[in-house]
């Protein structure tokens, strides 16, 4: 006795590549810029900026620019931490009350939203490595205009996807995959 295969799920692979595929472009575009512009000693600041581009991965886009705006929050909080607590010199004890806050407010942030990815790290990453970096006065303005603009693009580019859906012709609908993820926004931690 023989039986049909189950059929297959549908293939969240593609969106994987799609969402793969807008992280580099997020990132790669921004590092292109400061190379043509030979300011690569920027290249930190756009490359924590374009982490932006992680999050809102295969949401609906009502609730992927919730997801990206709050990501690129959370980066833009860390990074000019970083570079308030390297521009200032700030002793370890500083930067560890720093560190502290960024934490528990990504923490926060990213249980609340039901963020993908689901943690902190890179908030925290971005800030212990710009504070790490030694930056004087203008240096510390570059950063912070290159971290803007990087995290801007990068949003720009997690977007993009509306545009290009809702100007598709409905003969290329078939092209763009359903986004499936609904994240349950909890309330709830703020009582806790």
């Amino acid at each position: 006795m023989t039986s049909s295969p189950a059929p297959r799920p549908p293939s969240t692979r593609t969106l994987d590549l799609e969402a793969a595929m807008r992280a580099s472009v997020g990132l790669l575009v921004p590092l292109l810029v400061l190379l043509a512009i030979d300011r690569l000693d920027l290249a930190l600041y756009a490359s924590f900026g374009a982490f932006t581009g992680l999050y809102g991965r295969n949401e609906r886009y009502r609730l992927r620019l919730a997801s990206v705006g709050a990501g690129a929050a959370m980066m833009l909080v860390a990074i000019t931490t970083g570079v308030l607590l390297s521009l200032a010199d700030a002793p370890l004890a500083l930067e560890a009350v720093g560190l502290a806050i960024v934490l528990g407010g990504a923490s926060l942030v990213s249980t609340a939203m039901s963020l993908v990815p689901p943690h902190p790290l890179f908030p925290v990453f971005g800030l212990v490595v710009c504070a790490a970096v030694p930056v004087d006065g203008a240096q510390a303005r570059d950063a912070l205009v290159t971290a803007v603009a990087a995290i801007l693009f990068s949003a720009g580019v997690c977007m993009s996807g509306w545009l290009l859906r809702r100007w598709a012709p409905d003969a290329h609908a078939h092209r763009f995959r359903a986004l499936p993820r609904i994240p349950v926004r909890d309330a709830a931690v703020h009582r806790d």
